[in-house]
């Protein structure tokens, strides 16, 4: 076959692009996980590769695995259903070997948390391990030398309420939630991607620009956001739109009944997520009242959205 019929045939090209990429990707996970040199894509012409921050290292593997799932995307007409699958798994392999180079290097740092209302004194001690702390079941994600200030990261948290301090002018550029269970995020506006891995029995509110997530169960999103959202591997997803009252709404249409499901390929509907019907959403002056709630309130509201959800949710099959 000559080069030209393999460029001619869509399903060809398709599959050394993709197996390019991966490998790149995976050659910057690689990388990231020895603490080398990372390379930035479509840099300026210097001659020597940038070194970023390890948080910045992070976002750019993630934004060039988005990339990719997007390419997967808009493939899926003339690519057999098999191959969508093995693309899809190595999509995850690439996210999940990405989030895991990321621990094995990340310094032993103790980041800040701080209650929006009383903000206690700077941590002096550092713990064994980098997992975040939960005070008073508020946790407010303050930068680290590792992590830049355009970046919100949130690891292994349970029952937790989260809102940010305050609604940023200048949102996140990227988020990215690990290991989350039994918790209400007021997320609130991120300018570019999110990812969402390993997370159950969870209520968000976000407003992004992409969504994916990998891993979940039993979930509930208040979304606004500018593509299709991407699941994979979850189950019992739910999806409302974010009201307008709340004034986190992006520019252009909101995309967020418009879910793929890369693990169900079928014409008919994915059973892995649904639309939250109107009469079982959180009311916007119940998630305004979570935004204003004082340190008392916030435990009650806590356990009442999740309560909530989980009233109004059916027992998986």
């Amino acid at each position: 076959m000559t080069t030209s019929e393999i460029s001619s045939d869509p399903k060809t090209a398709f599959h050394q692009r993709f197996q390019r990429s991966s490998a790149e990707i995976q050659a910057q996970i690689d990388a990231l996980s020895k603490g080398d040199t990372i390379n930035v894509p479509d840099s300026s012409s210097q001659s020597t590769p940038m070194r970023l921050a390890l948080g910045d290292a992070l976002n750019t593997i993630l934004y060039l695995i988005s990339g990719l799932s997007d390419d997967l995307r808009d493939a899926v007409a003339y690519l057999p259903t098999y191959d969508q699958r093995a693309y899809s798994g190595t999509l995850k392999t690439l996210t999940d070997n990405a989030h895991a180079a990321l621990t094995n290097v990340a310094p032993k740092k103790k980041f800040g948390f701080k209650n929006s209302r009383a903000p206690p004194p700077a941590p002096t001690d550092a713990p064994a391990t980098p997992k975040p702390q939960v005070v008073s079941n508020v946790l407010h994600a303050a930068s680290a030398p590792s992590v830049p200030s355009n970046s919100l990261t949130l690891t292994n948290l349970n029952s937790t309420l989260y809102t940010p301090p305050s609604l940023p002018s200048d949102p996140p550029q990227t988020l990215t939630l690990n290991s989350v269970s039994y918790s209400v995020l007021f997320l609130g506006k991120i300018d570019g991607p999110a990812h969402l891995t390993s997370l159950s029995e969870c209520v968000i509110l976000l407003s992004c620009h992409q969504l994916r997530v990998h891993d979940c169960k039993n979930v509930d999103v208040y979304l606004w956001c500018r593509s299709r959202p991407i699941i994979e591997a979850c189950h019992g997803m739910r999806f409302a739109p974010l009201s307008g009252s709340l004034g986190l709404d992006g520019k252009g249409e909101n995309q967020w009944e418009h879910v793929d499901d890369f693990r169900w390929l079928k014409q008919e509907q994915s059973p892995n997520w649904s639309i939250l019907p109107s009469d079982m959403r959180v009311k916007a002056e119940d998630w305004e009242e979570v935004a204003d709630a004082d340190e008392a309130q916030r435990e009650i509201l806590k356990e009442k959205l999740l309560a909530l959800s989980a009233k109004r949710r059916p027992p998986l099959s």
